[in-house]
């Protein structure tokens, strides 16, 4: 069972190209300090930060973001989202190493609790992962029947507009009294 404490870091660890990350402002947050403060801590330490385990995403990621998180994803209260400043993103390596060089009892106390909110995630992923893949496979499938459910209608309609262009103009040679019978009427 998560403390509320975890379970509230968990749910803001967002995934951003395919990587469990946390943002800057939410990590400044549990630190207790600015963002600002934050930022020019990883500035002055930016050897330490490699692609790996912090970047800045892009726009169309955190559009998307700010699109599909709803409430859950809350910027700073301005005009622009983040305050017309892209905010830094940092992976579980990140929060490890920003852990390192904010060295203070809160830091090491935030530290172990944002560790356990990303080890909840792996858990929350790695239960949920299969069941993902599954319907990731299942709307696949459902989308190769549909393609092929689509060709067999076309051929069929194809088929039975030709059979109905057919019975309207090749109609066979009367025998018997049908023959006789148009053979009269030509003669009227």
């Amino acid at each position: 069972m998560l403390s509320s404490e975890v379970e509230e870091i968990r749910s803001r660890i967002y995934i951003v190209r395919g990587v469990p990350v946390m943002f800057d402002f939410d990590l400044a947050r549990y630190y207790g300090i600015e963002t600002r403060v934050l930022k020019q801590a990883v500035r002055r330490n930016m050897d330490s930060f490699p692609e790996d385990f912090m970047f800045e995403p892009t726009e169309e990621e955190l559009n998307f973001l700010i699109t599909n998180m709803g409430s859950q994803f809350v910027t700073p209260k301005t005009k622009t989202p983040f305050g017309g400043y892209t905010p830094y993103v940092f992976t579980e390596a990140g929060v490890a190493m920003l852990s390192a060089i904010l060295k203070s009892s809160v830091a090491v106390n935030t530290r172990v609790q944002v560790m356990r909110g990303f080890v909840a995630m792996h858990q929350y992923l790695s239960q949920n992962g299969a069941l993902m893949y599954r319907m990731d496979k299942l709307e696949s499938t459902q989308q190769e029947q549909a393609e092929q459910l689509k060709a067999v209608m076309s051929g069929v309609d194809t088929i039975l507009t030709e059979l109905e262009n057919r019975r309207d103009t090749s109609r066979p040679n009367p025998i018997g009294y049908d023959a006789i019978a148009k053979k009269y009427e030509k003669e009227k």
